[in-house]
């Protein structure tokens, strides 16, 4: 497939870019300056060879020119940009990757636009365009390193149905992403939000994180219970020492379970083991999986 990406001389652009190409699409590497993307192109493909041929630097306007165009700037930038080719860009795929994020000390907090998601704000002005997002929790670097298998769930949003199967087609063509249809741009603030949560404890926690969604075994429905390796929380390396506070305490401690309360999910918590959750439903939890060392899983 033909993709626009505007911004591809960012890390973000130019690690999705390469990771695209990598997997035979043709790829439309755009910058501001075609200059700056001719450079870029170069680089990526002195390092990468073939796997990197189908790129084609080119400026932004050019990159407009594809069923399917990725906005790779960041959130400041991400309106001035459509605002700029929003002609260009009717009757596309838009895909937002931007988080609206600030940083304060060790933390990052989320910061909401007048139509609550960043997503949502693009999709206000691009009004002929089918606006979708996805790739909030997928840290640049791991798109950038070709030699290494990417291991994350990657969930796509928008209004459109055609236009959010076309992203989760582009996401599931690169190896071990797994497309999750989380449903319309509503449900973007949820992710954009979640993306200040998983930086903050990459951060505190040193370790390159994504999101990785399992199923629970038909095992936690059963009145028995669960056994201890059905049991998953957040995933985390052991905490050093900066990491606890007064009293021996850990700064975070946190059960990622989302299964609905009346199942139990720890033998810790019993209650209402008579209780089972609707028919044919399978609830999940989050798992977060920390590509500097992985550890089995917490229990509760």
């Amino acid at each position: 497939m033909r993709i626009g990406i505007l911004g591809a001389t960012g890390p973000a652009g130019a690690g999705l870019a390469a990771r695209l190409s990598s997997v035979g699409h043709e790829v439309l590497f755009g910058s501001r300056a075609v200059d700056k993307a001719k450079v870029a192109v170069d680089e990526l493909q002195q390092k990468w060879g073939e796997r990197a041929s189908s790129l084609i630097p080119c400026d932004n306007a050019w990159a407009c020119d594809a069923p399917v165009v990725i906005l790779a700037v960041n959130a400041d930038s991400a309106i001035p940009t459509v605002k700029e080719h929003s002609e260009r860009l009717a009757n596309k795929v838009v895909v937002s990757m931007a988080n609206n994020l600030t940083r304060n000390g060790n933390e990052f907090n989320a910061v909401l636009p007048p139509h609550g998601s960043v997503a949502a704000e693009i999709q206000a002005f691009l009004w002929r365009s089918r606006v979708v997002t996805a790739f909030h929790l997928v840290p640049a670097a791991e798109f950038a390193d070709l030699d290494h298998t990417m291991e994350s769930d990657v969930v796509v949003l928008g209004d459109d149905d055609e236009a959010r199967e076309t992203l989760m087609e582009i996401t599931g063509s690169i190896p071990n992403l797994r497309a999750l249809d989380g449903g319309s741009l509503r449900n973007a603030v949820g992710m954009e939000t979640f993306a200040a949560v998983l930086l903050t404890i990459n951060v505190r926690h040193k370790m390159k994180a994504s999101l990785r969604l399992q199923t629970i075994t038909e095992s936690l429905r059963s009145p028995v219970g669960m056994a201890s390796s059905d049991r998953v929380a957040l995933s985390l390396p052991p905490l050093a020492s900066s990491d606890r506070v007064a009293g021996g305490a850990t700064k975070f401690a946190a059960c990622a379970c989302t299964t609905p309360p009346a199942v139990p999910l720890c033998r810790s918590n019993p209650g209402n083991r008579s209780a089972s959750t609707s028919a044919g439903s399978r609830p999940t939890t989050a798992r977060i999986w920390g590509t500097r060392r992985r550890t089995s899983p917490t229990t509760c």
